[in-house]
């Protein structure tokens, strides 16, 4: 998967595609993309209409500039100004969004142990959303403590 550099969403909803990547994937002026939306990603075609790319269609403008349907944004929450990375995969781009509110989730055996979040966000409803996500197993943190002590 190859990366672009991201844009900024202006204050109609457009968003200009990499001229590399249009290139790449043949994309001119007048050519239709599909989207579909997946989680807080854009997932856009570009030759033919899948059935399952039901999200919209636009248009690419000679400036290489698609506007991002308004319904799309509202679901995503993607305002003006915010900056969107595009990926490239086979035949289709991948959009996501580089904003600053969005949570980054690690996870150890797929499961979420720890929550990266924006340090101006709600700290407790962060706390509340994480409870019982870690099970209590009886390990305090004197005992984290001295297994670290053991191992020095």
């Amino acid at each position: 998967m190859e990366r672009y550099s991201s844009r900024t969403i202006d204050e109609l909803g457009r968003l200009v595609l990499h001229r590399d990547l249009r290139q790449r994937l043949d994309i001119k002026p007048g050519s239709m993309v599909y989207l579909k939306v997946i989680d807080n990603i854009v997932i856009l075609q570009c030759k033919d209409s899948p059935d399952e790319f039901d999200s919209g269609a636009c248009e690419v403008c000679e400036l290489g500039r698609i506007t991002i349907p308004t319904k799309i944004r509202d679901v995503l929450g993607w305002k003006e100004k915010d900056k969107i990375a595009s990926y490239h995969t086979g035949e289709v781009v991948i959009l996501r969004s580089l904003a600053e509110k969005q949570d980054i989730i690690i996870t150890k055996n797929n499961r979420p142990i720890a929550k990266l979040t924006n340090v101006q966000e709600d700290k407790i409803s962060i706390l509340d959303s994480l409870i019982g996500i870690i099970p209590n197993n009886g390990f305090a943190l004197e005992d984290a403590k001295d297994e670290r002590l053991a191992r020095k």
